[in-house]
């Protein structure tokens, strides 16, 4: 969900660079869909506007969307702008389409019942055993035989824990003999096991994927940043850094807040009364020091505590 400002400076941002890809880099936010959703929607209305989640036009709205689009979540998500869950949509549905939610009820699919993978493992064991028959095993698990024979295709060697006889050049391999109860359920202990110990395995290195993830994205987004920063800023021929040019500036003096060590010195024209003095800013704990410099020498400060600034 995106504030009216938040869209403004996102269209701002695009008229600049002329680029979806890149707007969507610099800033971080939207997705590309919904930036097209706000440039069509600025070429006929004239202006984007912020949707509110609590408008009950807009729900309705969704819900029929909903309905039409045979259940489609993502054409939901594309009209309202900001994530939803399929129960709320389906609860919209039912306040506002009651009988269209009846008619339209058959058609919805129950999701599939999930096994473990320890049950999968028992289902196959049981299989292969040359007492059993794969319609006991079937309605053993309540299963049908095709998931079965896919289970068995998912586990080629659930008896990987079982070291092969040792073959002599001189006697004759042992004659295989039948496997007790006892160790095959010690098999099926070891098999368990190992698979717990892969899932977490794969469970870690997927957290830790994630997280460097993380940080390339947060590192493009900084050399983002100053890439954009270099277009805007130069070096002077007196070592220091002025804009480029001064219709970049909006003069909001936003930087001068962010700079805590009055670094940055924003001239004051003959426009706004300054008569060519510098202003700067200074924080010392609780305390903003604003700083004006005339042209002939003549200094004023203006100390604000920033838990009294409300009261200016």
């Amino acid at each position: 969900m995106y504030t009216q400002k938040e869209i403004n400076k996102v269209l701002r941002i695009y008229d600049k660079l002329r680029s979806q890809r890149e707007t969507v880099r610099v800033l971080g936010y939207p997705s590309r869909n919904l930036l097209r959703q706000w440039l069509r929607e600025r070429d006929k209305t004239g202006q984007a506007i912020a949707k509110h989640r609590g408008d009950l036009e807009l729900k309705k709205k969704a819900a029929k969307t909903y309905i039409e689009h045979r259940r489609d979540l993502s054409a939901v998500i594309n009209l309202l702008g900001h994530p939803v869950t399929r129960r709320t949509v389906q609860y919209w549905v039912q306040q506002f389409y009651p009988k269209a939610r009846k008619l339209v009820s058959g058609q919805l699919k129950l999701q599939a019942k999930r096994y473990s993978w320890e049950t999968k493992v028992r289902a196959v064991l049981a299989m292969r055993r040359s007492d059993r028959t794969v319609m006991s095993v079937a309605r053993e698990f309540s299963v049908s035989r095709q998931t079965l024979y896919a289970w068995d295709k998912e586990i080629p060697k659930p008896q990987i824990d079982v070291p092969e006889p040792a073959m002599s050049p001189i006697r004759k391999p042992p004659k295989a003999t039948a496997v007790s109860p006892e160790n095959e359920e010690q098999r099926f202990e070891r098999a368990c096991k190992r698979v717990e110990f892969l899932e977490k395995q794969v469970t870690r290195l997927a957290l830790e994927s994630e997280e460097l993830q993380k940080q390339i994205r947060h590192l493009q987004l900084q050399k983002d940043v100053l890439v954009e920063v270099a277009k805007i800023l130069k070096k002077g021929e007196d070592g220091k850094v002025h804009i480029r040019n001064i219709r970049d500036c909006w003069g909001c003096t936003a930087c001068l807040k962010e700079c805590h060590t009055g670094a940055i010195l924003y001239f004051l024209g003959a426009d706004m009364g300054g008569m060519g003095s510098m202003l700067s800013v200074k924080e010392k704990g609780d305390v903003r020091i604003w700083r004006v410099d005339s042209p002939d020498g003549e200094t004023k400060t203006i100390e604000i505590n920033m838990k009294d600034s409300n009261k200016y």
